[in-house]
């Protein structure tokens, strides 16, 4: 499902990760105690992740002691305390790559913890916590479905899903309350000849208990965007997701699959959204947007208006945002 591509390392960490108590999210910005931890793909391969306030301020890249792969995936624990992020490359003694694995560090990329997990498949992808912050949410196996592992060693692991289309599970994570398990189900079709089976990939969001028995389909299929950035978040009340379409437009999803609600940035222009995320208090989002040039972070409100970039950058994308309360 992912595209698999040696990382170069991640940039040299700015002075510090300045982390202070402040008012929480507002209309016109957000306070100094919350951040949005983001990816970014490298020229040569491989992916850094950096660290940014809502309000485009104390921009932060971490050193991570890891290669990423391209897609990766690094996402706040609900304490706010690690990062986990979703694909770290591992080399055997040849220096061939044996695996994707999970990592987790401090939010300052430093306690830095591989999971190696040498008797599992290769190719993993693991995207979510568990509510209590202990396991980590992974897919992985012949059939494609997820697991859930102790975060510290791997250890324990559960079986949650199995996709029966031969695609893969996305764990986009639980839901506020802990009663649901969210996630993201690829179908993958037949081959469209030069353009690869890629194109013809479709995806949709299911809900299911917090075992992973008694699935819902909520979405579609072909409804949302597909392969690298296929992507959804609970938003913090529960009652909705934040996703995109496979044409790049906003949608929030009832969490009972009752509705789907486009929402329309108030941006000039063409424009194309990927991997959203609310925050903390549900009142904003943050997405990745591409217009004219690689993708930047945009902060706008949950209806869409009042959009603003807090990433500036001519050279790079970034993208796959996580918006969590710091403090």
């Amino acid at each position: 499902m992912y595209q698999h591509r040696r990382a170069l390392g991640a940039a040299a960490l700015a002075a510090g990760l300045a982390v202070s108590t402040g008012a929480q999210s507002q209309a016109n910005g957000a306070g100094n105690d919350e951040r949005i931890v983001f990816s970014s793909p490298l020229p040569g391969g491989g992916a850094s992740v950096s660290i940014v306030s809502p309000d485009g301020s104390g921009l932060v890249s971490l050193e991570l002691a890891v290669d990423l792969e391209d897609i990766n995936r690094t996402v706040w624990s609900h304490d706010a305390v690690h990062l986990l992020h979703s694909n770290t490359l591992v080399f055997d003694a040849n220096g061939e790559v044996f695996g994707f694995r999970p990592a987790i560090s401090s939010p300052d990329g430093a306690a830095l913890h591989v999971l190696t997990l040498p008797n599992l498949p290769g190719d993993m992808y693991c995207s979510a916590w568990s509510p209590d912050d202990q396991r980590i949410l992974c897919n992985t196996g012949d059939d494609g479905g997820l697991i859930s592992l102790r975060a510290s060693d791997g250890g324990g692991i559960v079986k949650l899903t199995s996709n029966p289309y031969g695609g893969q599970d996305l764990a986009v994570g639980y839901s506020p309350d802990s009663s649901q398990l969210a996630f993201l189900r690829s179908r993958p079709g037949p081959d469209n000849g030069n353009r690869g089976d890629d194109q013809a990939q479709r995806e949709a969001l299911f809900v299911a208990r917090a075992d992973g028995t008694h699935e819902r389909q909520l979405t579609d299929w072909g409804l949302l965007l597909s392969h690298e950035l296929a992507g959804a978040n609970w938003s913090p009340d529960g009652t909705s997701f934040i996703s995109v379409d496979r044409h790049g437009r906003l949608l929030e999803i009832a969490a009972d699959g009752s509705s789907v609600r486009k929402i329309d940035l108030d941006l000039d222009g063409r424009y194309f959204a990927a991997t959203p995320d609310y925050s903390p208090d549900g009142s904003q989002i943050v997405v990745a947007v591409f217009r004219s040039a690689p993708a930047d972070l945009y902060v706008a409100n949950r209806n869409g208006s009042h959009a603003r970039a807090i990433t500036h950058t001519s050279d790079a994308t970034e993208w796959i945002p996580d918006w969590a309360a710091t403090s």
